[in-house]
C-alpha cells in the first residue's frame, strides 16, 4: 500500500529532517516533531536539557508556523526556567496527542502546499 502525499511529507520530516530540498513547511514540521518527540519521551526538562538553543528556537517557530502560538509562548517562558521547574510543567505542554499535530499539518498543507517540497518518486 502506497502512502499518501501528506504521510510521505510527514515521514520525510520525522525521518529525514525535512529532506534534502526542505522548504519552510518541511523544516517547521521537522523541528516541531523533533522537539515533540524529545518531550514525549523524557519530558520538558529533558527536551530543554538535550536540545541546543537553536533547536529549541526552531521548534518554537515550528509551533508558530502550524498555528500553535499558545504553545510557542508557553515554551518561550519555560525555556528560561531551571530544568526542575521545566519538568514540573510537562503536564502543561498542551499537545495531548499526535492527532493535534497531524490536523494542523494537514490544514497548512492544504492551504499552503508551496511551503513543502515536492515528493520525489
Amino acid at each position: 500500500m502506497e502512502l499518501s502525499k501528506p504521510d510521505r511529507i510527514w515521514n520525510r520530516a520525522a525521518l529525514e529532517s525535512g529532506g534534502e530540498h526542505a522548504l519552510e513547511g518541511d523544516r517547521a514540521l521537522a523541528d516541531l516533531l523533533f522537539f515533540h518527540g524529545m518531550t514525549m519521551n523524557g519530558g520538558l526538562g529533558h527536551a530543554f536539557d538535550v536540545l541546543s538553543d537553536r533547536e529549541i528556537s526552531a521548534a518554537i517557530e515550528g509551533f508558530r508556523f502550524f498555528g500553535f502560538s499558545k504553545i510557542a509562548q508557553f515554551l518561550e517562558r519555560v525555556a528560561t526556567l531551571p530544568e526542575e521547574e521545566q519538568e514540573e510543567l510537562s503536564a502543561d505542554y498542551e499537545v495531548s496527542s499526535d492527532s493535534q499535530l497531524i490536523d494542523a499539518f494537514t490544514a497548512v498543507l492544504l492551504s499552503r502546499p508551496e511551503a513543502f517540497a515536492q515528493i520525489q518518486d
